[in-house]
């Protein structure tokens, strides 16, 4: 386990930062064609499969009391989400020139626990936050894992009624009984999957081709079957291929980082691709909070300018967001708002 454990960096993180990449580009609008296939299913396998991983990190051992656990979590979650929800309403310029409209759908967000206009992804901040909370109440008052098993499965089924009786709850927690069902697994299959995970070392190339496979023909059956769901709206249409596609999704990813991490992440092209992952993997907050809003402002420069075609304007707005986000805005918030992000201000290169 523990060998497993000192991996993270080389398949957990991995799988982070490749899946905060697709989130980011989902955020891009128009796509080139070729990888419109590969951003699809982000709120059907992408969304889920950050929760399963935040579930197998999970971890409320060291914390004796309750009050320790939230004030971890108020620290690492609740007050990130808090800093960027009332950043944007100082730098969203619709505050001052439709103030009301603004206004609403800002009040409108905070009472959903949703991300504003533009920060929208940060609802998956506060959403894992209260997600931690209702699970640790589960965990502690069920015990048993097959009593914890029945109790989030119930969750799932509860947020489906909910989508199917188109019901909002305040703090969108038809979304976090749909997503306890993916966190929970996560955590009480960590064991099992971290096992299943040791026999994957050394086996044939061919191997990583059949997940592959596997993982596009899932994104498939998701996406044409089930009608584009999206986790984050709850929207699940059909509840058995929504979990089932997902689930298997996720597994098929775990599979192919972990057989990336082990056979392949010292390569030399292998080896600077994980670099990147693994960077955005442990600058997460900051990249998830503000890069809907620099894709903003990119486009309306892009579109006064109108001078390049879509793949020209598309490579123009990836270059434009890395080297805005690598040299100003991590190290600007790091350094000032070092007391918000707390760890991550001590070393924000993944060397």
């Amino acid at each position: 386990m523990t060998n497993i454990i000192n991996q993270r960096v080389q398949w957990i993180d991995f799988l982070k930062g490749f899946l905060l990449t697709c989130i980011c580009l989902s955020h891009f609008g128009n796509l080139p064609y070729f990888l419109k296939y590969i951003i699809y299913p982000t709120g059907s396998i992408y969304v889920p499969t950050f929760f399963m991983l935040s579930g197998i990190l999970y971890n409320d051992v060291k914390y004796p009391l309750y009050k320790d656990f939230l004030l971890s979590k108020i620290y690492s979650l609740f007050i990130p989400y808090i800093f960027f929800f009332f950043l944007f309403i100082l730098f969203d310029w619709n505050m001052y020139i439709h103030t009301y409209k603004a206004f609403f759908q800002y009040s409108k967000a905070l009472y959903f626990a949703d991300g504003p206009p533009k920060a929208s992804p940060i609802w998956f901040i506060i959403k894992l936050f209260l997600i931690n909370q209702l699970y640790y109440f589960i965990v502690h008052f069920f015990i048993k894992p097959i009593c914890i098993f029945i109790v989030i499965f119930l969750c799932s089924l509860i947020g489906y009624f909910l989508y199917y009786l188109n019901i909002h709850l305040p703090l969108g927690f038809e979304v976090i009984f749909s997503a306890t069902l993916f966190f929970g697994l996560g955590n009480l299959g960590k064991n099992i999957l971290f096992k299943i995970l040791s026999y994957f070392n050394k086996i044939p190339i061919t191997f990583i081709f059949i997940t592959f496979a596997l993982f596009i023909f899932v994104s498939y059956v998701s996406n044409q079957y089930n009608q584009f769901s999206v986790l984050s709206l709850n929207k699940i249409q059909n509840y058995f291929l929504f979990y089932f596609s997902s689930i298997i999704g996720c597994l098929a990813l775990f599979i192919l980082s972990y057989i990336i991490g082990e056979q392949f992440i010292n390569k030399y092209v292998f080896k600077k691709i994980s670099f990147f992952f693994i960077f955005l993997s442990r600058n997460a907050l900051p990249i998830l909070g503000t890069h809907v809003y620099i894709i903003i402002i990119i486009d309306q420069i892009l579109n006064k300018v109108n001078i390049f075609d879509s793949i020209t304007a598309f490579l123009v707005k990836i270059i434009c967001l890395i080297i805005i986000t690598y040299f100003f805005i991590i190290p600007f918030l790091y350094d000032k708002f070092y007391f918000i992000f707390r760890k991550e201000n001590l070393n924000y290169n993944p060397k």
